[in-house]
C-alpha cells in the first residue's frame, strides 16, 4: 500500500491598515446648544435641558447612533427617565424597544435634532457606528 499526504503552507495576509490621511473625520462640533454626540464616556447631562444631536457628514458617509437606557427606576409611580427628541433634521429612528432606540444618517450635510433627557436620574449607553456595521465607539452618560 502506498500512502501520503500533502503539506500545504499559507500565510496569512495581513488587512491593510487605514493611513490616518484617510480616516474619516466626522464632525461633531456646533456652535449651539450643546451636542450630546460630542460628549465624553462618564458626563452628565442635565435633565429638561435642550441639547442637540448633531453630524455634518461628508458625502458617502454613513452614522448610525444606538441610545440604550440603562437607568433604573424603583418607584413605579415615577416615570422612567428616558430622552425625547423634536425638530429632526435628516435622521431616520426607530422605535424605542427594549429600552433601545436607533438614529441613522440619512444622506450627507447637517443632521440634527433637539434632545431632552428626563427624569432624572438617568444613564445611557451611546454606540456609534461611524462608517461600520460594528461599533466604532461607546460612550456612557447620565443625567441628574
Amino acid at each position: 500500500m502506498i500512502g501520503g499526504f500533502l503539506i500545504i503552507s499559507c500565510e496569512k495576509e495581513e488587512p491593510e491598515l487605514i493611513d490616518s490621511k484617510d480616516k474619516i473625520d466626522y464632525n461633531y462640533t456646533t456652535d449651539s446648544k450643546e451636542n450630546v454626540l460630542e460628549i465624553s464616556d462618564g458626563d452628565s447631562l442635565v435633565e429638561d435641558q435642550t441639547y442637540t444631536f448633531y453630524a455634518n457628514l461628508e458625502e458617502n458617509v454613513t452614522l448610525k447612533v444606538r441610545l440604550t437606557n440603562m437607568a433604573e427606576n424603583a418607584d413605579p409611580n415615577i416615570p422612567f427617565p428616558s430622552w425625547f427628541y423634536s425638530n429632526k433634521v435628516k435622521w431616520d429612528e426607530t422605535m424605542l424597544a427594549n429600552a433601545t432606540q436607533t438614529f441613522v444618517s440619512i444622506g450627507s450635510g447637517v443632521h440634527n435634532a433637539d434632545i431632552k433627557v428626563s427624569p432624572a436620574p438617568g444613564k445611557a449607553i451611546m454606540d456609534f457606528y461611524e462608517n461600520a456595521d460594528t461599533i466604532t465607539k461607546t460612550d456612557i452618560f447620565t443625567w441628574y
